[in-house]
């Protein structure tokens, strides 16, 4: 067996990066080192999530420890709020969250 290959049981792909035929080249390679191997080697899809940005400050914000903000799903906030860009920020989170 290859020696870098010692101890991997599965192989990450970064779905975030190239296109279909880039990813179907990559873990067509990890399966031929799987049948050169006789070892089985899972693969790992690494899906993209949102892209959350903070959105546009009338100034720069400097966060304290333990601070309460009020994150928005807008592009431009106001006071203390913080705005984050695109507004799925309320999909991936909730209601006192901290994740």
């Amino acid at each position: 067996m290859r020696s870098s290959l010692q101890g991997v049981d599965a192989i990450r792909l970064n779905l975030s990066h190239g296109n279909h035929e880039d990813h179907a080249a990559r873990a067509g390679v990890v399966r031929e080192v799987q049948s050169e191997t006789g070892k089985p080697l899972a693969l790992i899809a690494d899906l993209q999530g949102p892209k959350l940005r903070i959105g546009d400050l009338t100034a720069p914000r400097l966060l304290t420890k333990d601070e309460e903000i009020l994150v928005v799903g807008e592009q431009i906030a106001t006071g203390t709020e913080l705005p984050v860009a695109p507004a799925v920020i309320g999909e991936s989170s909730g209601r006192g969250t901290t994740s």
